[in-house]
């Protein structure tokens, strides 16, 4: 009787890692549900929004991951949904420590979310470049502010100034990697929720 319950706290305490993992991985796949555009209704990403997440992958694995997603794709699976994509992941990090598979996917969850502020950063310079020469002078930077008061202008003026500085050239404009990396600096700690 005492091996049978030595073996079913194993066989717990197995299950329990597995779902710590799921639990890790789950928000993961939703910020790349939500971050790749899908609708609502939608509970399946495409592997290329997976292979997308490699570049923050430790090397060994990452090639371990290519392969998973060419063979989904030489199966026909362009799309996958969580179950089969958590499978993936077991497969070719499961070997990983609670840590180290931890680390993971908060270095893909980070990864995520660096690359869908760049993504609505973009867009923001796109729209403050009216003329589209590139980069945003004074005058563009402040139609951020539209029909707004004196003082929201000012303070766009500032905030300006104070990218423009930070881009190290001070030249009066701000280029879109001066805009980028000035606003992710300063938003670091703010939640996307």
């Amino acid at each position: 009787m005492l091996l049978l319950d030595i073996e079913d706290e194993e066989q717990e305490d197995a299950t329990t890692a597995v779902e710590r993992r799921k639990a890790l991985m789950r928000p993961v796949f939703t910020r790349m549900l939500r971050y790749s555009g899908a609708e609502a209704w939608e509970t399946a990403v495409s592997v290329d929004a997976f292979r997308q997440l490699l570049s923050s992958t430790e090397p060994e694995d990452a090639a371990g991951y290519a392969r998973w997603c060419e063979a989904k794709e030489a199966d026909g699976d362009a799309a996958v949904n969580i179950e089969d994509w958590l499978i993936g992941v077991f497969k070719v990090s499961g070997r990983l420590d609670d840590a180290a598979f931890a680390a993971l996917a908060s270095r893909w969850r980070s990864s995520l979310r660096e690359r869908r502020r760049r993504s609505l950063l973009q867009q923001a310079f796109a729209k403050m470049d009216m003329d589209l020469s590139g980069d945003v002078c004074p005058r563009e930077f402040s139609s951020l502010a539209g029909s707004q008061g004196a003082s929201e202008h000012e303070m766009l003026q500032m905030m300006f100034a104070l990218l423009d500085e930070a881009g190290g050239d001070a030249d009066g404009k701000l280029t879109l990697d001066e805009w980028e990396e000035g606003m992710l600096l300063r938003c670091d700690g703010l939640s996307d929720d």
